[in-house]
């Protein structure tokens, strides 16, 4: 959005549509994300619950649950599952096949969609792969889970058989595969072999450190998906708000007590929230529970804290890297 380029190619992002996910509760730059949706003309939302990327939607649409629709994934795992349907999609909402069919009648497309969910899943598996391995719609919604990996106890790279380019355990690397390619610069002698460098901002070396001297890191809850679930209620009776964990010592120097609530912040944002001592945290470091929805925090909000830093071989969210403050908050 900032250079109008997508690698050689001029872009204008003007609509933007989110399905599956909720950005501004669970990916880092909330900032940053704000001056991209100022210039975003239209922003289209669906989702199953009121999260906080539904709170900046001009227009909502209401999906289903997946209990209220057929589906079927296997992303991370050794068996592709099959997901059926057992109840109706409840008022008028719809599942997100049967949205994208109606964009597609409506701007003409119809030839780019699918009639129904299974000609979509016998396409999807209509590869060398699935076929290698009999993998078929019919056969995953039969048998309701089909391995993918082979019977037995597995082990990667048994024998000394490795599924690299020359069969053997390599270090080295002669090509770089790129995550996302958008036209970045590469130092590939470095990224041939195993290296360390320091994070991009929370570190100890960095000058910013001075201003910021914590280290900002989370955790994850074992009572949610990211925020998936974050606003079942019968999760609040053992986490009923979001906290931060933190060394006694690091808060007594503050005049913190234990239960407090706490204000976050840098340069970027700033976080309300209550205060859990915890002795196993490190000194000079803070750790944040992950999965919380902008709305259920006093005051600012998490995700703001966190930087926008990306290495140019991996597109990812670095939700460890970065560095804030701390004081008694004024409630």
């Amino acid at each position: 959005m900032d250079s109008g380029k997508y690698g050689e190619s001029d872009i204008n992002v003007k609509t933007l549509y989110i399905w599956n996910h909720n950005l501004f509760g669970t990916q880092v730059g909330g900032v940053k994300w704000r001056e991209f949706l100022d210039k975003v003309e239209l922003l289209v939302v669906a989702d199953v619950v009121m999260t906080s990327t539904v709170n900046y939607a001009d227009i909502v649409l209401p999906a289903c649950h997946y209990f209220e629709c057929e589906s079927a994934r296997g992303e991370s795992s050794m068996y592709v599952f099959y997901n059926q349907k057992a109840a109706e999609p409840l008022y008028e909402s719809k599942s997100d096949f049967d949205i994208f069919n109606l964009f597609f009648e409506k701007m003409g497309l119809q030839d780019k969609g699918f009639a129904t969910i299974d000609e979509l899943y016998e396409a999807v598996l209509d590869n060398d792969v699935a076929r290698s391995l009999g993998l078929t719609w019919d056969r995953v919604k039969k048998e309701g889970a089909v391995r993918t990996l082979p019977e037995g106890n597995y082990v990667y790279g048994e024998d000394g058989v490795w599924n690299t380019p020359t069969g053997r355990l390599q270090f080295y690397q002669e090509s770089i595969p790129l995550d996302t390619d958008y036209g970045q610069k590469l130092d590939f002698m470095k990224e041939r072999l195993p290296y360390w460098e320091p994070p991009m901002e929370g570190w100890r070396d960095n000058e910013l450190a001075k201003k910021y001297p914590f280290v900002l890191t989370s955790e994850r809850s074992k009572f949610k998906v990211h925020t998936q679930f974050t606003k079942t209620p019968w999760f609040f009776d053992f986490e009923a708000e979001p906290y931060v964990m933190v060394n006694p010592a690091d808060c007594e120097a503050r005049g913190i007590a234990d239960g407090d609530y706490i204000r976050l912040f840098n340069d970027r944002g700033t976080c309300t929230l209550r205060a859990m001592f915890n002795d196993g945290i490190r000194p000079g470091m803070i750790v944040i529970d992950h999965g919380w929805d902008q709305d259920q925090f006093v005051d600012g909000f998490y995700c703001d804290l966190i930087g926008y830093n990306v290495t140019p071989v991996v597109a990812n969210s670095y939700y460890f890297d970065a560095l804030i403050d701390m004081e008694k908050a004024n409630i």
